[in-house]
């Protein structure tokens, strides 16, 4: 019964220790921000000059945020996202193309007014 117990408990360490190391990276991109989540990131030196390229492998989540002038004093606000979820990508950080590739998802969230 403590081995079981103990196996169990070592399984649940391991499952929080996945979601603990992945890097997270926000950048500005065309039309607002990106916020890039995986378990390994590579930045690719090689094409740095015509497009630095950002290889996501792992448990990908990229999380584009909307940012827009509004009003009169040209105050931004930076709401409604889209995120695609995938097993790897490349990001563009001069174009802002996702490549996403493995089980892609891809979701948008428009926040609604207050009513």
């Amino acid at each position: 019964m403590k081995v079981l117990a103990l196996g169990i408990a070592i399984v649940c360490q391991m499952m929080g220790q996945d979601n603990a190391e992945r890097l997270h990276l926000t950048l500005r991109a065309p039309g607002g921000r990106v916020a890039l989540t995986a378990s390994s990131m590579q930045r690719d030196l090689s094409s740095a000059a015509t497009a630095p390229i950002i290889q996501l492998k792992g448990n990908v989540e990229i999380r584009m945020i909307a940012c827009l002038p509004t009003g009169k004093d040209d105050v931004t606000v930076c709401e409604g996202t889209v995120t695609v979820h995938a097993d790897e990508a490349e990001y563009n950080e001069k174009s802002g193309e996702i490549n996403a590739r493995g089980n892609v998802r891809m979701t948008p969230h428009v926040p609604q007014p207050p009513k």
